[in-house]
């Protein structure tokens, strides 16, 4: 489970405004986390132009559990559950990287995914496609099968195939995502990090148990310059 962390140092107007904004009840909170800033790299975006929180969410495309967390997390954000505007930054870390034995959902598709968003903005529903793929049985989620979900929500196939097969700019992304996974101590998706947009000290980790209900938890108690106290 990533713990990461957030400072209190900041103006009471600030944090009082915010709080206000945010505040759904009192969520119980510890009074804080430890000090370090979050840096995400760049990923798949879905939410608000001008968030006030940003939740980097790191999932394995061929995980049960990532796609649980996924759907929560999502479900969050267009459900208004997180009552503030929230940005998801979805990255990728696929249990086995992409060696040759990985699962076509595991190495193809997190190149997909990342290919959908750059070509059409739409890495998210990419990852959804791809998730939705688990009701199939694994052998029947061939690399053909998981280019042909992806470009069904919007991609155009060819530009697709292009860039699944030859982008070394998806290489270098996807290599940022585990390269932040390893800084963050996250040895597996699924798991992520909420934090303040304008202030990413203030931040507060997450693991699989995560659920629409503790990431309002989560996102309150940042409001009130602490951390949900199940992190």
């Amino acid at each position: 489970m990533i713990l990461l962390a957030m400072t209190v140092a900041l103006a009471a107007a600030a944090v009082g405004s915010m709080a206000a904004a945010l505040r759904r009840g009192e969520p119980a909170c510890a009074d804080r986390c430890g000090e370090r800033a979050i840096e995400l790299p760049a990923g798949s975006r879905l939410g608000a132009t001008k968030p006030v929180v940003t939740i980097g969410l790191f999932v394995d495309l061929g995980s049960a559990a990532s796609r649980q967390v996924f759907q929560h997390v999502t479900r969050s954000i267009h459900g208004l559950a997180l009552e503030t505007p929230v940005e998801l930054r979805l990255l990728q870390l696929p249990s086995r990287g992409c060696a040759e034995d990985a699962s076509a959902e595991g190495c193809v598709g997190a190149r997909a995914v990342a290919c959908a968003e750059r070509l059409a903005g739409r890495g998210v529903l990419a990852a959804g496609a791809v998730f939705d793929l688990q009701w199939m049985a694994a052998s029947q989620r061939t690399s053909a099968v998981v280019l042909a979900a992806v470009a069904g929500v919007g991609v155009d196939a060819a530009a697709l195939g292009g860039c699944v097969e030859g982008d070394v700019g998806i290489d270098e992304q996807l290599a940022a995502h585990a390269a932040a996974a390893v800084r963050y101590g996250l040895a597996a998706a699924p798991g992520g990090v909420v934090m303040m947009s304008g202030a990413p000290e203030r931040s507060a980790g997450f693991g699989a148990w995560v659920t629409e209900r503790t990431l309002g938890d989560i996102v309150r108690c940042l409001a009130h310059g602490r951390c949900e106290a199940s992190s």
